[in-house]
């Protein structure tokens, strides 16, 4: 490239600069665009040169006037935008915009910073220009009357001056000497940000007082390569300068005088920190990606549903005993390896999870054959990729081995089976023994009666018989309190029925009226809180004729008898208060659980198996009952009835 004057230095700047950049005229022309504009837009030099400003862009929301006005109030300013390509193709860009004199009205830079995605589209289907001219610029300012060439020259190179500074692409200009020696001749401000360095840091300072090595040694080389072919040299480069380390594309240009000497190197870099910084996360993403398989067991699978491609990840060897597949072939041979009486189950759950565009998730249990033949039981969860359309791009998912587990369940059920086998056999037995018990029983109450102490003289004769008698009386007592117990308990809510509370405590008082008026006893039931439950009627008889005598038997000489019933519903649970001003009961001594047999007080006829009875058929009927009470204040009974069924 052959060039004699800073003016064509600066143009060659322009030029060959990969940013896309327009010059725009006071008017709102195009009075010159450079190689990547042209590329980017789709026409040629002579098709842009006029062309209005408005017609490369969706100018609805695009004011010209507006846009000069805070340009040069703010010197630059960026805005978003949408270009139009000869073709009609949009594109979504930044534009960058700059007085082209510093404080004046007199044009535009305007820098196009397409988006990632459409730079690289534009790129590709961009071409030469179309009627097949050489691209090379013919961007001149009309001379003002009577202005000579000179300052005519001064004007060209202040405004190129201007473009090379505003550019965000780093560009720096060498003086060569002897071919072997590089002094910055200029850079621009782009360079300065990006490096930190001052600009009296560079200019004027030769390559070795601002590159280090080894970089130094690299751009050297480079240098001389691009000497020696007069060809454009590119490398990537990474050097340390005061922002920090920084990785960039760089490309150098010889320039040659008449005498085909080269003078000068046009450079430009393209910062790719980020992007290498991103790789580079990228890499240690898939690193720990890829230890995160090995160390779990699960198989982790990705599907690619556009291609087909079915990638295995390495714990499908360790679960199944054999090597992945190659991608081309995975779906294939997973759909194989199911187990023939779930293969259709699977594959009707996938289609649906596969046509349903609101479905992320998929989730389904089933059995994979492995290398020795034996089946895996195995949940398969899997997530869906969609594009912004709603459609599916990619399934990723794993597959977990449930084998261990669903074999512990089988055991656990195993076990269950053998204790409630055992818990009815224990039942059986109870029953026969107190079945079988009645007789003998029976026989010896019987023999007792037919032996008159009275007749016998002797003491010893009639104190054994009467003991006899005693003790066959208790025990066939326990036999039959122990009887009516299983019988409860192998209930199970049988005979249960909606039932009135305020109907069966009204009935078990008609019939027990003579020894509440005995008792003095006043009583005050509300029910409004709550008054059907599902229960046994046989069973709530019981239940208020044991609360009714026990508040009878332990009432309190010092008072009259007040018994007080109340109702209320809790989360759709009846739950009834039974209290009474009795003698009360003392809970720190016994506590407030109900065993068989447990009296909490010491009373004639009391054998301490009504409460337990009324606890036994409240939990056979899914319900329970708590007590409360302090000695001398009374006694507070809450039963909580089991749930209504629907």
């Amino acid at each position: 490239m052959s060039t004699s004057h800073p003016t064509d230095l600066y143009r060659n700047s322009f030029e060959h600069s990969p940013e896309p950049t327009l010059l725009i005229a006071p008017d709102y022309l195009v009075i010159d665009a450079n190689r990547a504009a042209r590329l980017l837009y789709g026409f040629t030099e002579v098709e842009l040169a006029g062309k209005e400003w408005l017609a490369l862009t969706e100018a609805s929301g695009l004011r010209p006037e507006e846009i000069t006005k805070e340009a040069l109030a703010k010197d630059s300013m960026r805005l978003p935008h949408i270009g139009v390509k000869k073709n009609g193709e949009r594109f979504h860009c930044t534009l960058s915009v700059a007085p082209l004199e510093a404080g004046t009205g007199k044009g535009l830079i305007c820098t196009i910073l397409p988006h990632a995605q459409q730079t690289a589209s534009s790129a590709k289907g961009a071409g030469v220009a179309e009627d097949g001219a050489p691209e090379v610029s013919a961007f001149s300012t009309p001379p003002s009357p009577g202005q000579p060439p000179e300052a005519q020259d001064q004007l060209n190179a202040l405004k190129l001056t201007r473009i090379y500074d505003n550019l965000t692409e780093v560009i720096y200009l060498y003086e060569v000497i002897h071919n072997t020696s590089f002094r910055f001749e200029s850079v621009n401000s782009a360079f300065l940000r990006v490096t930190g360095l001052r600009k009296e840091q560079v200019v004027g300072r030769y390559v070795e007082e601002v590159i280090p090595e080894p970089s130094l040694t690299l751009v050297r080389a480079k240098y001389a390569q691009a000497i020696e072919t007069g060809q454009t040299v590119r490398w990537e480069e990474v050097t340390p300068y005061p922002t920090g380390v920084k990785t960039g594309l760089v490309s150098v240009t010889p320039l040659y005088d008449e005498h085909q000497i080269c003078t000068s190197l046009l450079g430009t870099v393209t910062d790719i920190t980020d992007i290498r910084a991103a790789e580079k996360d990228l890499k240690v993403s898939n690193e720990r990606y890829e230890y995160a398989t090995k160390a779990t067991r699960d198989a982790i699978y990705d599907w690619n549903v556009v291609t087909g491609d079915f990638h295995l990840g390495e714990g499908f060897a360790k679960l199944f005993g054999f090597d992945a597949p190659s991608t081309a072939d995975g779906l294939h041979f997973w759909d194989n390896y199911l187990h023939p009486e779930d293969r259709a189950a699977v594959h009707r759950s996938l289609d649906h999870f596969l046509g349903n565009d609101g479905q992320e998730q998929w989730e389904f249990d089933y059995r994979f054959r492995r290398a020795d033949g034996s089946y895996a039981y195995v949940a398969d969860q899997a997530f869906a990729v969609r594009d912004t359309d709603g459609k599916l791009l990619r399934v990723v998912g794993a597959i977990q081995d449930l084998t261990t587990r669903k074999e512990h369940e089988a055991e656990r059920e195993l076990l269950i089976s053998h204790l409630t086998q055992r818990n009815t056999e224990l039942e059986q037995f109870s029953f026969i023994t107190s079945h079988n018990l009645r007789a003998p029983i029976s026989n010896l109450i019987g023999l007792a009666h037919l032996l008159d102490p009275e007749a016998t003289d002797q003491a010893q004769t009639h104190f054994i018989v009467s003991k006899i008698k005693e003790s066959a009386q208790q025990l066939n007592s326990i036999v039959e309190d122990l009887s009516e117990i299983l019988v409860v308990r192998g209930s199970q809510q049988e005979g249960a029925e909606c039932i009135s509370l305020r109907v069966a405590f009204e009935g078990v008082c008609q019939a027990e009226q003579e020894l509440l008026t005995e008792a003095g006893a006043t009583i005050e039931a509300d029910f409004s809180g709550g008054d059907s439950v599902y229960f046994s009627p046989e069973y709530l008889r019981n239940i208020f004729l044991n609360l009714l005598t026990n508040s009878v038997k332990f009432r309190s000489p010092a008072r009259n008898l007040v018994i007080k019933l109340q109702t209320e519903t809790l989360g759709g649970r009846r739950q009834l208060t039974f209290s009474d001003n009795g003698v009360g009961i003392d809970l720190g001594r016994y506590g407030g659980r109900m065993f068989l047999y447990q009296r909490f007080q010491a009373k004639e006829g009391s054998k301490g198996i009504g409460l337990f009875m009324v606890q036994e058929q409240l939990r056979a009927m899914g319900g329970s009952i708590s007590v409360a009470s302090e000695v001398n204040v009374g006694t507070t009974f809450t039963i909580l009835f089991g749930e209504n069924p629907a």
